[in-house]
């Protein structure tokens, strides 16, 4: 994984992974009951290996705020 984008919107905020010419988009709601893919290209699987347990658990708490302080300590 070399860049991760956080969008924050009105109605929630749009996770996007890039890989070079790769993309992972999640996007999540908060009107909906977890996030949903919306787009996938292609995009090489990451392994645990790949990502630290406190990136892992950012990302499943859903709260943008949360997911960019892991990335700050992170990256």
């Amino acid at each position: 994984m070399k860049k991760v984008t956080i969008e924050i919107t009105e109605k929630g905020y749009k996770t996007i992974y890039k890989n070079g010419k790769k993309e992972f988009i999640e996007e999540w709601e908060s009107t909906t009951s977890g996030a949903r893919v919306i787009s996938e290209r292609d995009f090489e699987s990451l392994t645990e290996n790949e990502v630290s347990d406190k990136m892992w658990d950012a990302l499943d708490d859903k709260d943008p705020y949360v997911i960019m302080k892991a990335l700050q300590s992170e990256y």
